[in-house]
């Protein structure tokens, strides 16, 4: 009898720590929680970078100046545009949490890669006044289209259709000016 109560005592004591540590591990790990944070924060700011970006843009193709001030010029629309597409890192990572899944960026990095490659030909091989001009208005169109996605509440990037509301709106505007 002694025998029984122990092996049963044995056995209530094992499930409980099966279930347990089958519970714990199924739930998401904090560092998976905090790339995606993390991530989710880095496309909310995407309409600062687009403000960096359109005044960097602006600036270059404002009236022509020295040599000096044309490389500071340049530099900070490079820097803008390395800005606007550097932190794959940190979206890769978030994709291997557990609560995204690989691939999960990829249409909305390619885009903006794409979008990045648009702004560097309108950069430096388009640079007529009228010609930069409709396209720093269409930047600013954009950067109000993408800052009205990811100021709503219930955006988020861990939802696939809010994402991709937002990708769209991007691969629209580089369809329409390539």
């Amino acid at each position: 009898m002694n025998r029984w109560k122990l092996i049963s005592a044995l056995l209530l004591f094992t499930t409980l720590i099966s279930s347990f540590l089958a519970f714990n591990f199924s739930r998401a790990d904090e560092v998976d929680e905090f790339s995606a944070a993390a991530a989710d924060s880095l496309v909310k700011e995407l309409p600062y970078v687009f403000d960096d970006l359109i005044v960097s843009f602006e600036s270059y193709h404002k009236e022509p100046s020295e040599d000096t001030e044309a490389q500071i010029k340049n530099a900070l629309l490079t820097k803008s545009l390395q800005r606007l597409t550097g932190n794959q890192r940190l979206l890769s990572t978030a994709e291997r949490s557990s609560l995204l899944e690989k691939g999960w960026f990829n249409d909305y990095t390619h885009t903006l890669f794409t979008l990045h490659g648009i702004i560097t030909d309108h950069s430096f091989e388009q640079k007529t006044e009228e010609n930069s001009q409709a396209f720093t208005e269409a930047l600013h169109t954009l950067k109000e289209e993408v800052e009205t996605i990811v100021n709503d509440p219930a955006f988020s990037i861990e939802d696939r259709s809010k994402l991709n509301e937002l990708t769209t709106t991007i691969q629209q505007f580089n369809e329409n000016h390539r």
